[in-house]
């Protein structure tokens, strides 16, 4: 079985990643189009004005 990381890159040139059972990227699309500019990924609230770049990336699922 698949899973995906999502990988995010701020304007402060820090990463940070999350690892998916599913493909994240309809849930990225549905981000970027909130007014807010907040969002949450598995419990932690992402202010998306310092994001610099989102990418994902399909991986093993049976690894760590």
């Amino acid at each position: 079985m698949s899973a995906y990381n999502l990988i995010i890159n701020y304007s402060d040139g820090t990463t940070e990643e999350w690892t998916f059972d599913h493909n994240p990227n309809t849930e990225v699309n549905e981000w970027i189009k909130q007014d807010t500019g907040w969002v949450n990924i598995q419990g932690i609230l992402i202010n998306l004005n310092n994001v610099k770049r989102m990418e994902t990336k399909e991986i093993d699922g049976g690894t760590d």
